[in-house]
């Protein structure tokens, strides 16, 4: 049985931004340690590029001993301009080029780039559709 976390009033879930009244998060939300910036950003970058990985052609999927989900949600956390910017790119192609390395995979700078543009393109994208359903809702 999962147990749900529990939380400081001041934290928040960094995949949806959801904060709980009664300090009980939801199953499958990651708390983070900048809420402010986890709600200000609504831009999944992370969560795309676990996604892009775990699908066709690479079926790289995360393991318990891996820090896939660790670093997602770290990428998630500061955003795609983060992601996107000189400083956030070199930090994520250390992160691929590290896994690749520890599970005996090739790893080319511009195949890891382009994915990497990839998913902040879908996550964009995503937050935009975000955002127009929640202006319909409203």
């Amino acid at each position: 049985m999962i147990k749900d976390c529990e939380f400081d009033e001041s934290l928040a879930c960094i995949r949806c931004g959801w904060k709980s009244p009664s300090r009980v998060i939801k199953r499958n939300c990651i708390v983070s340690i900048e809420p402010t910036q986890a709600t200000a950003r609504q831009c999944h970058a992370g969560t795309e590029l676990k996604q892009l990985l775990a699908g066709w052609p690479f079926r790289i999927v995360a393991t318990p001993d891996c820090k896939c989900t660790t670093r997602a949600a770290y990428m998630d956390a500061k955003g795609c301009d983060w992601c996107e910017s000189e400083e956030g790119m070199a930090e994520i192609m250390g992160f691929l080029r590290e896994s690749a390395a520890e599970r005996g995979l090739p790893f080319l700078d511009a195949a890891g780039r382009l994915l990497v543009k990839r998913a902040i393109s879908n996550a964009r994208k995503a937050e935009a559709r975000r955002a127009i359903g929640s202006q319909r809702h409203d």
